[in-house]
Parts: C-alpha cells; structure tokens; sequence
C-alpha cells in the first residue's frame, strides 16, 4: 500500500476507512438505537416503524451480500455483543435448536405472532408501530436471555431476520452462486 508521506497512516482505497469509521461507530452506537426502538416505542408507537425500516434494509443488503446487514449492521446484535459479552457463560448454543428446520419454525412462529398482532392492533401507522414495538421487544428480550445463558449473539444463531435472509438467499440464488466447501469466496487471501 503506498504511503503518503503527509499522512501518518498509510493511504488506502478511497472509502474503505471511511466505511470502516462508519461501521465503528455504528458498532457503539447502534445498542442506544435498540433502546430508542423498544423503550421509547413502548411510549410513542410511530418509533415501533423503525423496526419495519431495520428489516426492510437488511432484506437490501441481503440482496447485495448475504447476512452482510446480520455481520455488523444489527443494532441487536450489536446490543448483545457489547453488553453481554462480561456477563455471559459462553456456553455454546444447542446444535439442534440450530439447524434449519427448527430455525425455519421459530421464524414461522414469529411471522404467526406477527400477524396475529397485526390484526389485533395494526390500524393505522400509530397501530402497525405498536405491533413491531412488540415484537421487538420480544426479540431483544429472547436475544437477551439467550446471550446470558448461552454465547452472547446466541440469538442471532435462531433470529427470524436471519432465517429470513437465508431462506431468500437460497431462493433467489443459482448454485454456481454459492462458495464451494473448504474454499473462502475471496479466493482464501
């Protein structure tokens, strides 16, 4: 990488260490957003939209990457991340809650609890914020449990975004798409 003698650090492509910057700060933050969306949307519904916004851009980003919104975007894994980190037991999450049939039916419950709220309360923007106020607290309080007991992202082993994405992922793509088992997509460098 060539140096620029002004600079103290070397030079690097432009915006990589602005996305980095970026994505660094969001890290720290994005924990304060989580408690905006649940506590604040538990008291002024229209925050619970926030919710519908973080899953609409993760379904984007999925289309551009997979799970590259689940890698360092998640505000609630970030939460679980940094704050549970010094008061979990690091257990390892069950390999059988884990495999993709039991995800595909904690996600289907969550899309019927979801709905199910939905048409109990979901009039109007103040109603449809109320119901992901909801569910997202539900979410973080699971997250939470889960990070004590087991690892600290043990949720996100199970989240329904995630199941989301992936179940996408293998809809949409082809399987020349995928990366060949033992071999990294960048070609291992």
């Amino acid at each position: 990488m060539p140096h620029d003698p002004d600079l103290s650090v070397p030079s690097t492509p432009l915006g990589t260490s602005a996305r980095k910057a970026f994505l660094d700060v969001w890290r720290r933050l994005s924990p304060a957003l989580v408690l905006i969306l649940v506590v604040g949307g538990l008291f002024q519904p229209l925050l619970g939209l926030g919710v519908l916004a973080l899953m609409a851009v993760a379904l984007v980003l999925n289309a551009r990457k997979r799970r590259s919104f689940c890698a360092g975007i998640c505000p609630n894994g970030n939460l679980l991340a940094l704050g549970l980190r010094p008061f979990s037991r690091g257990k390892p999450f069950p390999r059988q809650m884990a495999s993709p049939e039991m995800r595909r039916m904690f996600c289907g419950f969550m899309m019927i609890c979801l709905f199910a709220f939905l048409a109990r309360g979901g009039q109007g923007a103040a109603g449809l914020g109320q119901v992901f106020s909801w569910i997202y607290l539900i979410a973080v309080g699971g997250g939470l449990a889960l990070g004590l007991y087991y690892k600290p992202r043990a949720w996100c082993t199970i989240c329904p975004m995630g199941t989301l994405q992936d179940s996408i992922s293998m809809i949409t793509s082809s399987p020349l798409d995928a990366p060949r088992r033992g071999k990294r997509e960048d070609g291992g460098r």
